[in-house]
C-alpha cells in the first residue's frame, strides 16, 4: 500500500509540473520578440499531445496559434508596444470573465486537473482489483469484511442497550422532578396565603391607627394656627411704626435690582458679541486650516503635473486670507464703537429711571397716612389667610404623601420575598440539572476524545493540502510579478520619464511666455499713463 501510494503521488507531481510547464510555454510563445515578430504556432504532432477533455473549448479562443494581421503601416514604437500590451491585457481580462461566466468559477485548467486525476483513480482502483484477484487474497478481504461487520453489529447493539438504559434513567428523573416541582409549587402557596393574612391584619391596625393620628393632628394644627395668628396680631400692631420704613426700603432695594438687572443684561450681551467674534475668528482659522490641509493633499498627489497651479493656488489662498483678517478687523472696529454706544445709552436709562422712582418716593411720602394705614391692615389680613390655607395644603399632602410610601413599602417587602423564593427555587433547579449533565458528559468522555482527535488529523491533512496549493500559487505569482517588473523596466519606464521631460518643457516655455506677457502689460499700463498725462 505505501509504495502505490508513493508512485501514485510522484506520478501526480510529475503531471502537475508538466501542466504547469505547458501553460507557461504558451504565455512564453504567445508573446512578440523584440523586434516585432509573432513567433510561429506549434506544429500538428506538438498539437496534438497538448489535447485534453477541453481541447474543443480552448480551440475556439484566439491565442498565439492565430497570429494577429496587423495593419502595413503599424509601427512597432514605443506607444505601439504599449497600447499593444494594454490590448492584451483587456483582451486576457475579457477571456477570463467569459470562462467565468460560461464555465462558472472552476476555470477549464482546474476541471482538466481534476478529469485526469479522478481518471488515475479509477485506474488504480480497477488495477488494486485485478492485482488481488491475481493473487488470490480476495478470500481473505471477505472474512475481514465479515469480522468488520459482525464487530459493527455487535457495537450498535450495546449502544442502542446503553441508549435504552439512559432513557429509561432520565424519564424516572424527569417524573421525580415534577413531584418535586408540584411540592415545592404547593408548599411556595401555602407560604403567601400566610404571609398575606398577617399583612391583611396589620393593614387593619395601622388604618385605625392612621385615622386616629390623622384626628389629634387636624386638632392640634387649628389649635397652632389659631395661637399663631394671635401671635401674628400682636406682633403686627408691635411693627406698625416699622412698615413706613420697610416700605422705603423696599422700594429703594426693588430700584437697586432694576438698576442690576439692567447693568447685568449689558454685560451679558456684551460677552454674547465677544464670543460671537471669536467663533468667526475660530471659523475663519478652521477653514483656512481645511483649504490648507486640502491643498496639501492636492500637492502631494500630483506634486509632478501642477507645479504652476500650486503657486496660483497659493496666491489665491494669501488673498483670501487676507481678505478675512481686515473684513474681520473692520467688524472688530465696528463692534466695538457699536458697544460705545450702547453703554452711553444703557447710562442714560438708568439715570431716568432713577430720577423717575426718586420722583415717586417723593410724591407718595405726601399722601394722607390714614390711607396707607387701611392699605397696610387689608393687605396683612390677605397674607394671614393665604398663610393659614398654604399650611393646610401642606399638612394634608405631608400625610397623604405618608400613607401612600407605607403602602408602597409593604409591597415592595411581600414582592421581595417572593423574589428570593423564586430565585432560589431557580438556582437549586439549575444546580440539580448541571449535575446531571457533567454526570453524563463524563460518561461519554471517551467517544468525545475519539472525535476530538479525528477531527484534529483531518484538519491537519486539510492545511497541510492547502499549504502546498498556497505555495506552488505563490511561486507562479512570483515569477509573474518578476516578469512584469522586468517588462516594465525596459519598454514603461522610459516611455514614462519622456513624457514627463517634454510635460516640464512645455511648463517652462508656459511660464517664460506668462512672463514675457506680463512685461509687455507693464509696458503698455506705463505707455498709456503718460499718453493719458
Amino acid at each position: 500500500n505505501l509504495l502505490t501510494e508513493k508512485c501514485v503521488s510522484s506520478h501526480w507531481l510529475n503531471f502537475h509540473q508538466k501542466g504547469i510547464k505547458r501553460r507557461m510555454e504558451r504565455k512564453v510563445d504567445s508573446r512578440p520578440s523584440r523586434d516585432g515578430a509573432v513567433k510561429k504556432p506549434y506544429s500538428p504532432k506538438i498539437m496534438s499531445k497538448k489535447k485534453s477533455a477541453f481541447s474543443g473549448i480552448w480551440s475556439e479562443i484566439p491565442r498565439a496559434r492565430h497570429p494577429v494581421q496587423y495593419h502595413p503601416s503599424y509601427a512597432w514604437t514605443r506607444r505601439g508596444r504599449l497600447r499593444e500590451l494594454r490590448i492584451r491585457c483587456m483582451a486576457r481580462k475579457f477571456l477570463y470573465l467569459w470562462i467565468r461566466m460560461t464555465f462558472g468559477r472552476v476555470f477549464p485548467s482546474k476541471a482538466r486537473f481534476y478529469y485526469e486525476q479522478r481518471i488515475l483513480q479509477k485506474v488504480f482502483e480497477e488495477w488494486k482489483e485485478e492485482w488481488w484477484v491475481s493473487h488470490r487474497e480476495w478470500k481473505l478481504r471477505v472474512r475481514a469484511d465479515c469480522h468488520y461487520r459482525y464487530y459493527l453489529y455487535n457495537l450498535m447493539f450495546q449502544t442502542w442497550k446503553t441508549y435504552v438504559h439512559q432513557q429509561r434513567e432520565m424519564r424516572n428523573r424527569y417524573l421525580r422532578a415534577e413531584d418535586h416541582d408540584a411540592e415545592q409549587k404547593m408548599r411556595q402557596a401555602w407560604k403567601s396565603w400566610l404571609i398575606y393574612v398577617v399583612f391583611r391584619r396589620t393593614k387593619l391596625r395601622m388604618q385605625t391607627t392612621a385615622l386616629e393620628f390623622r384626628q389629634r393632628s387636624t386638632l392640634w394644627v387649628w389649635w397652632s394656627t389659631w395661637r399663631r395668628q394671635l401671635g401674628q396680631v400682636h406682633l403686627g400692631r408691635a411693627l406698625h411704626a416699622s412698615a413706613v420704613k420697610h416700605r422705603a426700603r423696599s422700594l429703594q432695594l426693588q430700584a437697586w435690582s432694576q438698576w442690576q438687572e439692567q447693568l447685568l443684561h449689558v454685560w451679558r450681551e456684551r460677552q454674547k458679541m465677544v464670543s460671537a467674534v471669536k467663533h468667526h475668528q475660530h471659523w475663519q482659522q478652521w477653514r483656512a486650516l481645511r483649504a490648507w490641509l486640502e491643498y496639501l493633499q492636492v500637492r502631494r498627489e500630483k506634486r509632478q503635473r501642477k507645479e504652476m497651479a500650486e503657486g496660483f493656488h497659493c496666491v489665491i489662498v494669501l488673498q483670501t486670507h487676507f481678505c478675512d483678517w481686515r473684513w474681520a478687523w473692520k467688524r472688530r472696529e465696528s463692534l466695538y464703537i457699536h458697544h460705545e454706544r450702547v453703554e452711553g445709552l444703557a447710562r442714560r436709562m438708568v439715570l431716568r429711571r432713577a430720577f423717575i422712582h426718586w420722583k415717586l418716593c417723593i410724591l407718595c411720602t405726601t399722601q394722607p397716612y390714614v390711607l396707607l394705614c387701611a392699605e397696610t391692615a387689608v393687605r396683612r389680613k390677605v397674607a394671614e389667610e393665604h398663610h393659614r390655607r398654604g399650611l393646610l395644603h401642606f399638612c394634608f399632602r405631608a400625610l397623604k404623601d405618608n400613607v401612600a410610601h407605607a403602602h408602597l413599602q409593604r409591597i415592595r417587602k411581600n414582592l421581595a420575598h417572593q423574589q428570593h423564593d423564586v430565585t432560589l427555587l431557580h438556582r437549586f433547579w439549575n444546580l440539580w440539572q448541571s449535575q446531571i449533565e457533567q454526570r453524563e458528559e463524563s460518561e461519554q468522555l471517551p467517544f468525545l476524545c475519539a472525535a476530538w482527535d479525528h477531527y484534529r488529523i483531518t484538519l491537519l491533512r486539510k492545511c497541510f493540502k492547502l499549504w502546498l496549493q498556497y505555495t506552488q500559487k505563490r511561486r507562479s505569482q512570483q515569477l509573474l510579478q518578476a516578469r512584469a517588473d522586468s517588462h516594465f523596466q525596459r519598454r514603461a519606464l522610459p516611455g514614462a520619464f519622456q513624457a514627463w521631460r517634454r510635460l516640464w518643457q512645455w511648463h517652462q516655455q508656459e511660464r517664460v511666455l506668462y512672463a514675457r506677457a506680463a512685461r509687455f502689460h507693464r509696458y503698455t499700463m506705463r505707455l498709456l499713463s503718460a499718453l493719458g498725462q
